[in-house]
């Protein structure tokens, strides 16, 4: 059989399917097309009938401000599928309200007004760091002035020879035991010099005003080399060592044994005897010139009764006054006591001019 040709019968127990009739739809009329309704508006009304004229509503609260002539919602014959369009300033349920954005009034700055770059004082940190290191600076400067190295003898920088006893160079008599004068303390003596008085002891150096220092360390019976070299009846020869030094900041000081007097019982001042210039070497036989800083050892010998055994060793120096030509003594004097019963020594003294 030729399947073209197949023409199948109806079923005859089958109904023939067909679609039920639909309900002719209403075509909606545009003039009677309302806008949506706020919510909560009835909506069981004819959508079909004639427009109502709206009733005013009840303002509640502040009067809204007016943008301008209100528009019909609808306009005829147009679109009613159509996005209705808004004024400027409005929206669909009325006027654009302004609200206020969370930042607007925004403080960056959220502390009291004190505290404002603006009206913020001086920086205290900074100014605090400031103090302290003024005040910290000014601690060690104190500090430096008052260790300051002045080569008085105290300090490890000083090149003068070492005493056991811990003495100011400065003060008018120092203790010594090496047997040489402290001459770094150096003075002006335009500025120093004064009539003065100062009393010591043996080992004991005498700082005068004008910067001459001088000290005895020892006292002998002196016994003359020289046969023409005779004490008087009821007089004997003693020996006094003493070192004498310049301590002024310039100017040389000339000394010899002619600048010293001895002074024994009855306060009588003796000169030194010619049997000083015996002693082979001896310093102080022949005036000398100390440069600042210098000093030397030398001997000088006194003619003394037989039962003397103390003495005052004296030096003094007198100055005029340019303003009205009056004078005044510097005096230094320093207690003697026999230290040895007889001396011949005849050695060689030197000349110590290391500079202090």
């Amino acid at each position: 059989m030729d399947p073209n040709q197949y023409n199948p019968q109806p079923d005859p127990y089958t109904t023939p399917y067909s679609p039920a009739p639909q309900p002719a739809r209403p075509v909606p009329n545009p003039d009677m097309y309302q806008p949506p309704q706020p919510y909560g508006t009835p909506t069981n009304q004819n959508p079909y009938a004639a427009p109502q004229p709206q009733q005013p509503q009840p303002q509640y609260g502040p009067p809204q401000p007016s943008y301008g002539t209100a528009q019909p919602q609808s306009q005829p014959n147009s679109n009613p599928y159509a996005t209705p369009v808004t004024q400027p300033g409005m929206t669909q349920q009325g006027p654009i309200q302004q609200v206020q954005s969370p930042m607007m009034g925004y403080n960056p700055y959220p502390y009291p007004e004190e505290f404002t770059p603006r009206k913020r004082g001086p920086n205290k940190l900074l100014f605090g760091i400031i103090t302290v290191v003024v005040i910290v600076g000014a601690t060690f400067g104190v500090l430096a002035l008052q260790n300051k190295d002045n080569n008085n003898g105290d300090t490890p920088n000083d090149q003068t020879p070492t005493n056991t006893t811990n003495n100011n160079a400065s003060k008018d008599v120092i203790p010594r035991t090496d047997g040489k004068l402290d001459l770094s303390s150096k003075i002006t003596t335009s500025k120093t010099l004064k009539q003065q008085s100062i009393q010591g002891n043996m080992k004991e150096q005498v700082n005068l005003s004008s910067g001459f220092s001088f000290m005895a360390t020892t006292v002998a019976d002196y016994a003359p080399t020289s046969s023409s070299t005779v004490a008087a009846t009821g007089k004997r020869f003693i020996v006094i060592t003493v070192v004498a030094g310049n301590r002024a900041d310039s100017g040389n000081l000339s000394v010899s044994y002619l600048d010293f007097r001895l002074r024994g019982e009855g306060d009588s001042l003796i000169a030194g005897n010619a049997a000083t210039n015996e002693i082979t070497g001896n310093a102080l036989s022949s005036p000398a010139e100390l440069k600042s800083g210098e000093q030397l050892t030398g001997k000088i010998v006194f003619e003394v009764g037989d039962k003397e055994s103390t003495w005052v060793l004296q030096h003094t120096e007198t100055y005029q006054k340019t303003t009205d030509n009056t004078t005044f003594e510097v005096r230094g004097e320093i207690g003697l006591v026999l230290t040895h019963t007889t001396s011949t020594d005849t050695t060689t003294q030197t000349t110590d001019t290391t500079t202090q």
